[in-house]
């Protein structure tokens, strides 16, 4: 299946042998994410966090409402609902 995203956005850091990104964002009506850590390193590790954040474009409406939106919504690009999650091993598996 396919999502589509409204905005994304990562800072970059590439060097020799290795991807490092931060303060990275994918959001769509469906689905959003953020995430940050190292893609690859030389050693092609991978180590990336992030949370998930479901029916992002109604989960996100709580950030919305005055005067609660910023207890409920979590900080902007953020959601009521989410799941926090870890990407770490070997980039290749």
């Amino acid at each position: 299946s396919r999502v589509q995203f409204e905005r994304g956005f990562a800072e970059i850091e590439k060097g020799s042998g290795y991807l490092k990104l931060a303060n990275g964002l994918l959001r769509g009506p469906r689905i959003g994410t953020t995430f940050q850590g190292t893609l690859y390193d030389p050693n092609n590790n991978m180590d990336m966090t992030g949370t998930f954040m479901p029916v992002y474009g109604l989960n996100r409406i709580f950030g919305e409402l005055p005067l609660f939106g910023p207890l409920l919504g979590n900080g902007r690009d953020r959601g009521l609902i989410g799941v926090t999650y870890r990407l770490r091993g070997n980039a290749n598996k």
